[in-house]
């Protein structure tokens, strides 16, 4: 499911919390179904998840024992790629496996919808420029935040884990709650395309460069037209928690440069979590979307 449609599971929450449980418990009806909105993400997550009696407790585990023969080595594997191993040399080396083998667990992975393979939007078919991330966020914070506690949840208990490992890094590792707030903000460019072209258009995706500086990736990328009429709609995914200033919509710009030189852009998006500073105005060439209009209800058209 869509955000959207899982941010109808738990309408009492706001946006930032709907976001944050997007995180935690990805898409799926029959997570979602057993939330309970009149208490936090947090408690939630204790009790479904992180508690050793919980109902989701051992749910990777036994997808894991159910679909795959080598578990451990699978599961090695998507470890590295929660902590934000992208590359295949990070994984091999994260997960310990040898580099001839990677290949036939990658697809496998893939196969089972747990893994996704990224690349630029620009990219040629035959570009080795690949990113991996995994493709259900629930399976990601399993391996995030219960898998390397386990003892101590069983010892401990649930209670107060979430604070103790959880909400530390949800807001500032790249791979949490940041990436969410990218799909989120692609997902809204789908929904919202009309209100920028009309014509024909590419996937929309990220561009990444290749040496994989993370400072010069654009997190929303979408070629508009074709051919030398081509058009570009670029945009940036800030999830702070202060208002994006003009250095944002400069760092967007720089990084568009790198990426594609002179190339005709129709429109700037900038997405953020905590709004705009008074002095960043939208503009015929510039649009602002809060993380509010994201999750607005008018969000919902198609």
């Amino acid at each position: 499911m869509d955000y959207l449609e899982s941010a109808a599971f738990t309408p009492a929450w706001s946006p930032t919390e709907l976001l944050h449980a997007r995180t935690v418990f990805g898409g799926m009806p029959r997570y979602l179904s057993l939330l309970d909105d009149r208490s936090g993400v947090g408690d939630n997550y204790e009790r479904l998840v992180l508690d050793p009696d919980g109902a989701l407790h051992e749910e990777t585990t036994r997808l894991l024992n159910a679909e795959l023969s080598e578990p451990r080595v699978y599961a090695s594997i998507l470890m590295a790629v929660s902590q934000g191993r992208t590359k295949a040399g990070e994984i091999i080396t994260a997960a310990g496996i040898p580099p001839s083998s990677l290949q036939k667990y990658l697809e496998r992975l893939e196969e089972l919808g747990l893994v996704q393979r990224r690349r630029s939007v620009n990219a040629t078919p035959a570009a080795k420029n690949l990113r991996y991330r995994l493709a259900d966020p629930f399976i990601a914070s399993w391996h995030r935040y219960a898998l390397p506690h386990l003892s101590a949840l069983r010892v401990r208990g649930s209670q107060g884990a979430w604070a103790r490992f959880v909400a530390p890094t949800l807001d500032r590792d790249p791979a949490a709650a940041p990436a969410t707030f990218e799909d989120v903000s692609r997902t809204w460019v789908a929904r919202h395309m009309d209100e920028f072209w009309t014509g024909e258009h590419g996937e929309i995706g990220t561009l990444i460069q290749g040496s994989g500086q993370q400072a010069a990736e654009l997190d929303v990328a979408c070629a508009l037209g074709r051919g030398q009429q081509r058009r570009w709609l670029l945009g940036e995914c800030k999830w702070q928690e202060q208002p994006v200033d003009h250095w944002a919509l400069r760092q967007l710009q720089d990084n568009a440069a790198r990426h594609l030189g002179a190339a005709d852009v129709e429109r700037w998006l900038l997405f953020s979590r905590a709004g705009f500073h008074a002095s960043l105005t939208a503009a015929p060439d510039l649009r602002l979307v809060t993380l509010d209009e994201l999750y607005a209800p008018t969000a919902g058209r198609l």
